[in-house]
């Protein structure tokens, strides 16, 4: 068996056996007294902010529950996340990638350049029984270097909500410039 074999099915069983490595699942399920985050069950507009959210952890245990998905409505996603009231640490994976630059000129027009931003924060705040919640996150694009998340309440609907808390986060900007087709 050559090397490269080799070093191909042992990265091949590192990743299946890391998986099993990674720990339990969060599975709190729904309570008379839960409080709860919504996930992207309605399109979202421009007020849901322009990043794509997903809450990797709750108090360290694996959640991967798809928060904010800008535009989109995925027919088949976990629509809410059950929380018991109080205090959690939450770990989220905050991103987006833009293409810029389009050029024209030839039969097909090209993507120039790509801007992308990221971030991983790990956010703390407290939950109150029976109240919805939902995040968002916007990038001003460009080369700014911040991610503006928000916490907001919706219990009373999304037309009345409120501003639980609010965090300025590095972007961790990134641009790359090449010819992509499109």
């Amino acid at each position: 068996m050559t090397i490269a074999k080799l070093l191909g099915v042992l990265l091949l069983c590192a990743f299946f056996v890391s998986g099993c490595a990674t720990g339990p699942r969060y599975s709190y399920s729904q309570q008379p007294d839960s409080a709860n985050v919504e996930g992207f069950s309605r399109m979202q507009g421009p007020e849901d902010g322009n990043c794509v959210i997903a809450i990797v952890r709750v108090d360290g245990t694996i959640a991967n529950f798809d928060a904010s998905l800008p535009g989109y409505i995925w027919p088949a996603h976990q629509e809410r996340l059950f929380l018991s009231p109080g205090m959690h640490t939450l770990s989220l994976d905050i991103s987006q990638i833009r293409s810029e630059d389009v050029s024209s000129g030839s039969s097909a027009e090209r993507i120039k350049g790509v801007s992308s931003v990221s971030n991983k924060p790990t956010v703390t705040t407290v939950f109150e029984a029976k109240h919805i919640y939902r995040f968002s996150a916007n990038w001003a694009g460009g080369n700014s270097s911040f991610i503006y998340l928000t916490l907001w309440d919706e219990t009373s609907g999304p037309g009345s909500r409120s501003e639980v808390q609010s965090w300025r986060l590095d972007s961790n900007y990134e641009y790359s410039e090449e010819d992509i087709p499109d």
